[in-house]
């Protein structure tokens, strides 16, 4: 059995984003269900939390502390929630769950990127019932 084998499936993903460098002092949360750390956007720091998949064959869940820590943004829920990936057709590769939690959040911080300079704000309005509707 190998040192990677010995480690449970949240020890690999947080040892994947220590590895990776996307997210400053990565740690588990008092609860144990979370990973924080901290990232930043455009030159923004902001806490982004990454939830494990229930399953190896699903996307973790991205998201920052605040819907608005950084600002209004297209693709961030009112829950913080970072709608990285459409997982429409997607086949997540269940053998290599730290691989794929590095890769869920360099996609969800580019998105983020994109949210805070202004280049997906035409987002809001292609969308404009997911944003609006729990307003009304």
């Amino acid at each position: 059995m190998t040192a990677t084998e010995d480690l449970s499936a949240d020890d690999l993903l947080l040892d994947a984003l220590q590895r990776s460098g996307l997210v400053e002092s990565p740690r588990r949360t008092p609860d144990g269900d979370h990973i924080e750390g901290t990232a930043v956007v455009e030159g923004r720091s902001t806490t982004l939390r990454l939830t494990p998949p229930k399953r190896r064959s699903d996307l973790p869940v991205v998201s920052l502390r605040s819907e608005t820590a950084l600002g209004r943004i297209p693709h961030v829920e009112t829950s913080g929630k970072v709608c990285y990936q459409t997982t429409e057709g997607l086949v997540v590769d269940r053998y290599r769950p730290g691989a794929v939690a590095v890769e869920s959040v360099r996609i969800a911080l580019g998105v983020l990127a994109d949210g805070v300079a202004g280049r997906n704000h035409d987002d809001f309005a292609d969308e404009w019932e997911t944003y609006w509707l729990p307003l009304c």
